[in-house]
């Protein structure tokens, strides 16, 4: 059931947006994958500024 229901997910492009998520042992679930664009611009520029100290 898993395997068919990733194949649909992808077949239908929704596949970056669900997950398939065994939520017990004969219990599946499909949920959002938490996105979080602030937090990686965030991650970017502390990287940004850990190079600028490396090149000084």
């Amino acid at each position: 059931l898993k395997y068919l229901t990733k194949k649909y997910l992808k077949r239908n492009s929704l596949r970056d947006w669900l997950r398939v998520v065994a939520s017990s042992k004969d219990t599946y679930e499909l949920r959002y994958f938490r996105i979080n664009q602030d937090d990686e611009d965030i991650g970017d520029n502390k990287k940004d500024d850990e190079d600028a100290d490396n090149n000084k």
